[in-house]
C-alpha cells in the first residue's frame, strides 16, 4: 500500500516542479494613484509552452501594453494576451496594466486572477493608505507686507510624496473677525502661486493669512501666521567710498527701517551687480568687491536695500577707479662727500591726486620742498658710513609707493686744477697742475686728465700731479682731472682759451691817403690852414707813420632783391629858355661856359704866390705839411 501512496507524491510533486511560476510587481500601491501593475511570469524548464495570459480585476483597468508576437483583448476589467509564445527556457515575461487605486481608510488588499493557458492563479495587491496631510514651506509673505497692494504675491511650497498635492489655498481676514477671502493657488512644480489684494490693508494693519494643502486622497495640511502692512521704504545713505576707489575696495553703507530687522542689500557698479548681503536694521555694512576687471576711470557704485515687504532705497556715488600706484623717480647719486650738503631729489606722479609724500634719511624724518611734481631736500654726513634715503608716496585711493636710495657718504678729499697759461694761441704749450688734499687717508696714486690731445694718466708725487700739452686750435676748452676712490669720482676742471695771435694779422703801410707826383700847379689852390715848414727841419726826413690796422668789414651779405613793378620811363619837360630853336640852345650854352672860365682865370691871377718852400710832392705823400 505505500507503494502507490509515493508514486502519487512524486507525480504531484513534479508538476508542482514543473508549472510555470506568476507574481505581480510592485505588490502595493498607495490610495488613489493611478501605476503600471505587471504579471511577471517565469517558464524556465516549465512542462510547456504558455500561449495565453490573462487578468482579471477588481478595479477599472484604465490602460494594457501591446507586445509584439501577441494579441491584446482589453475590457473594462479584464484583459488578455493570446498567440503568443513563452518558452520554457524564459525566466522573466512581463505584461502590464494600469489600474488607479481606491481610496482607502486602512492599507487593504485585493485579489486578483490570472490565467496561464488553463493554469489560474490569485495574486493580492495591498493598497497603502496614507494618513499623512502635504508638507508646506517657504511660505511668501510670512511676516511682513506691503500696504495697500492690491496685488500682492503670495507663494508657498507643498509636497506629498505618497500620494500627491491635490490642491492649495491661499485665505486671509483682518484678525478681527473680518470675511475670509481665499485665492486659489496654481501649481508650477511643487510651489503654488496666487495673487492677494491687501488695497484696504493701511500701514500698520494686519492680516490674519492661512496656508491649506490637501492631498488627492484628502488629508489636509495648513500653516497660519500674521502678516504686519508695512508702508515705508528702508533707508540707505553711502560711508566709503566717496571719491576714490582701488582694485579691493571695502564698500561701506548704512541701512534702516521702520519695521523690518532685516534687509536684503545689493551692491553694484555702474549696471553689473557685485554682491547682495543681508543687514541687520539700522547698522553699517562693509563688502569687499575685487574690482580688478573695471577700468580705471569713473564709475558709479550704488547700494539698494530692500525690506521685508518688496520696498526699496537706493544710494549712488560717483567714484574714480584707479589701479596704479604712484610712480617715484628719485635724483640721487650712490655716493657723496662727506660735510658737504647733499641736494636730493624725488619727481612723484599719479594717475589720480596724491594724499602724501614723506621721506626719511636715516632713519629721521626729512623735510621736503615741493614743487609741482618735484620734491626735494638736502641731506649731509659727518661719518664715512652707508644711510638710507626712503621717499614713501600714498595717493588718494590708497596705493602706496616706497622707493629706497642708498648713499655712501666718502673722504671729502679736495682736488685742484690750474693751467698756466689758461689763455694762449695755438701751438702753445700749456701746463696743467693740480694738488689732492686728502681728507684723511686716501689710497689715490694717480690722476687722469683729459686734455683736447686726449686722455693723460699722471701719477702724483707728494700728492702734486703736473702735465704739459699743446694748445689746440681757436676755441674755448674745458680741461678736466679725475680720479675714483670708493666708487666716488673727485674731479676739478678749468677752462683753457685759445685765441689768435695779433702779430699775424695782415697790416696797410702808409696814411689814409694816396701816392702822387703832382707838385701843384695852374688851377690848384694851397689850402689856407696848409702850416708853412720852417727852414730848420726842411730838409728832414719825416718819421714814418704808424701802420694802422683797418678793422675788419663784416662778411658781405647780399642785399634781398624785392621785386618791384617796372618803372616808367622820365619824360623831361622843358620850360623857358628849352623851348626855343634847336640852334638857340646850343649858342646859350657855349656863352655859360665862356663866361665861368672866365672868372676863374681871373681869380688865379689875383692870387699872391706864397707858397715858397712848401714841398708840395711831399705833403701828398703824407710827409708833413
Amino acid at each position: 500500500m505505500k507503494t502507490p501512496a509515493i508514486i502519487f507524491g512524486l507525480i504531484l510533486l513534479a508538476s508542482f516542479v514543473s508549472a510555470a511560476n506568476v507574481t505581480l510587481s510592485p505588490a502595493s500601491i498607495y490610495e488613489t494613484t493611478a501605476g503600471w501593475e505587471a504579471l511577471d511570469v517565469d517558464n524556465y524548464q516549465g512542462s510547456s509552452v504558455i500561449t495565453e495570459v490573462s487578468v482579471d480585476s477588481p478595479l477599472m483597468i484604465n490602460d494594457a501594453k501591446s507586445y509584439s508576437g501577441w494579441t491584446k483583448v482589453q475590457n473594462a476589467k479584464d484583459v488578455k494576451w493570446k498567440d503568443g509564445s513563452i518558452e520554457t527556457n524564459v525566466r522573466n515575461a512581463w505584461f502590464e496594466f494600469r489600474i488607479t487605486a481606491p481610496n482607502v481608510s486602512s492599507d487593504s488588499n485585493i485579489s486578483f486572477e490570472v490565467s496561464l493557458d488553463s493554469s489560474d492563479k490569485i495574486l493580492i495587491l495591498t493598497v497603502l493608505n496614507d494618513a499623512t496631510p502635504p508638507a508646506i514651506s517657504n511660505i511668501k509673505p510670512n511676516a511682513y507686507a506691503r500696504a495697500n497692494n492690491a496685488m500682492q504675491a503670495v507663494s508657498v511650497n507643498a509636497v506629498d510624496a505618497e500620494t500627491g498635492v491635490g490642491s492649495v489655498t491661499y485665505s486671509f481676514d483682518n484678525c478681527n473677525n473680518g470675511s475670509d477671502v481665499t485665492v486659489n493657488l496654481i501649481r508650477a512644480n511643487d510651489t503654488y502661486n496666487g495673487v492677494a489684494d491687501f488695497s484696504s490693508f493701511d500701514e500698520g494693519d494686519r492680516a490674519c493669512y492661512v496656508f491649506t494643502a490637501k492631498n488627492v486622497p484628502g488629508e489636509i495640511g495648513s500653516v497660519s501666521g500674521e502678516l504686519l502692512f508695512d508702508g515705508t521704504a528702508p533707508s540707505v545713505s553711502i560711508v566709503s567710498p566717496t571719491a576714490y576707489a582701488t582694485e579691493s575696495t571695502d564698500f561701506k553703507f548704512t541701512a534702516s527701517d521702520n519695521i523690518a530687522e532685516v534687509l536684503a542689500c545689493t551692491v553694484s557698479l555702474d549696471s553689473t551687480a557685485l554682491r547682495t548681503v543681508n543687514v541687520s536694521n539700522d547698522t553699517q555694512a562693509s563688502v569687499n568687491v575685487d574690482l580688478s576687471n573695471f577700468s580705471e576711470g569713473s564709475h558709479t557704485w550704488s547700494v539698494t536695500c530692500q525690506d521685508g515687504v518688496g520696498l526699496t532705497a537706493t544710494h549712488a556715488q560717483v567714484i574714480q577707479l584707479d589701479t596704479a600706484p604712484p610712480v617715484v623717480t628719485l635724483n640721487v647719486p650712490s655716493t657723496a662727500l662727506r660735510n658737504t650738503a647733499l641736494n636730493v631729489a624725488a619727481t612723484v606722479t599719479d594717475t589720480i591726486s596724491l594724499a602724501s609724500v614723506a621721506a626719511t634719511f636715516d632713519g629721521d624724518n626729512l623735510a621736503l620742498t615741493q614743487n609741482g611734481d618735484s620734491f626735494t631736500a638736502t641731506v649731509s654726513s659727518d661719518v664715512l658710513e652707508t644711510k638710507s634715503l626712503v621717499v614713501r608716496a600714498v595717493d588718494s585711493a590708497g596705493h602706496v609707493t616706497e622707493t629706497v636710495q642708498n648713499i655712501t657718504f666718502v673722504p671729502n678729499h679736495v682736488l685742484t686744477l690750474h693751467l698756466s697759461p689758461s689763455s694762449v694761441t695755438p701751438g702753445t704749450t700749456v701746463t696743467a697742475s693740480g694738488t689732492v688734499t686728502a681728507d684723511g687717508n686716501s689710497s689715490v696714486s694717480a690722476v687722469i686728465l683729459q686734455t683736447p690731445s686726449g686722455s693723460h694718466t699722471i701719477d702724483l708725487i707728494d700728492d702734486d700731479f703736473s702735465k704739459t700739452f699743446v694748445a689746440p686750435d681757436i676755441g674755448s676748452y674745458v680741461i678736466v682731472v679725475e680720479f675714483v676712490e670708493s666708487g666716488h669720482t673727485y674731479r676739478a676742471q678749468a677752462t683753457l682759451s685759445v685765441q689768435a695771435d695779433a702779430q699775424n694779422q695782415p697790416q696797410i703801410q702808409g696814411s689814409h691817403g694816396w701816392d702822387s707826383d703832382w707838385q701843384g700847379g695852374s688851377g690848384y689852390v694851397q689850402p689856407d690852414d696848409a702850416p708853412v715848414p720852417s727852414s730848420d727841419n726842411a730838409n728832414q726826413q719825416t718819421e714814418p707813420e704808424v701802420p694802422v690796422i683797418p678793422e675788419q668789414a663784416p662778411a658781405y651779405e647780399p642785399l634781398q632783391q624785392v621785386p618791384q613793378p617796372p618803372r616808367e620811363a622820365f619824360v623831361p619837360s622843358t620850360t623857358g629858355l628849352f623851348k626855343l630853336g634847336e640852334s638857340i640852345k646850343w649858342l646859350a650854352l657855349l656863352a655859360a661856359f665862356v663866361v665861368v672860365v672866365g672868372l676863374a682865370a681871373y681869380a688865379f691871377k689875383r692870387k699872391p704866390k706864397d707858397d715858397a718852400g712848401i714841398d708840395w710832392d711831399g705833403y701828398f705823400k703824407g710827409n708833413g705839411a
